[in-house]
């Protein structure tokens, strides 16, 4: 799929123009395209909204709001039109609202351990932001605990932060709960997620 979904979080969109500028299909908020000054009317800028429906080449994507302070933060869910693959995708939330069946890979954050983050943390305000919009590791084997697993085989942790996790133990943990193939998303990882290429 040659195609971008970004959430609306500075940090994470501030490729957005390039993207655009290389004509890469690009499915995201209004809000994130008005966050970066992207221009609407450009064919490859498809604006989508909570509950959108849409298909991007051989996928049927849903986009579905996350728990977050940035407007128009969304998570992805995806189903491959040939094949059984499906893929929840949820950064930058609190917590995940959506639940599907069938998930075959979860691309979900996993930013920090609550340990580590209570221990650094001095600045309560930062800590009440973190908590509230972004997953720790706690919360995503709380949610993973919630969830049909019968399909999944593989997880892909995603902005992990650099200060307040810990990599190894993440993975370890996950894997242990799962029995899944367990990645951390790191810069030029090429990651087999199952059938199809992605």
């Amino acid at each position: 799929m040659e195609s971008s979904f970004p959430t609306n979080i500075f940090d994470h969109a501030k490729s957005l123009k390039r993207l655009v500028q290389a004509f890469v299909e690009v499915y995201a908020s209004k809000e994130t395209f008005d966050s970066q000054n992207i221009i609407m009317a450009m064919p490859n800028v498809n604006c989508v909204d909570c509950g959108t429906v849409f298909s991007a080449g051989k996928w049927l994507v849903t986009a579905f709001e996350t728990e977050h302070d940035a407007e128009g933060s969304l998570g992805f869910y995806f189903t491959h039109t040939d094949t059984d693959e499906k893929i929840l995708y949820v950064t930058d939330t609190g917590y995940v609202k959506v639940n599907p069946s069938g998930v075959t890979c979860l691309m979900i954050e996993c930013n920090y351990i609550d340990s580590i983050i209570s221990d650094k943390v001095k600045d309560t305000s930062r800590y009440m932001r973190l908590n509230k919009y972004h997953m720790s590791l706690e919360r995503v084997l709380s949610y993973l605990d919630s969830i049909d697993r019968s399909s999944l085989h593989t997880i892909i942790l995603l902005h992990m932060s650099d200060l307040n996790s810990n990599e190894e133990e993440m993975i370890k943990k996950i894997k242990d709960k799962t029995g899944c193939q367990v990645y951390s998303a790191n810069d030029g990882m090429n990651i087999p997620i199952g059938q199809v290429p992605f």
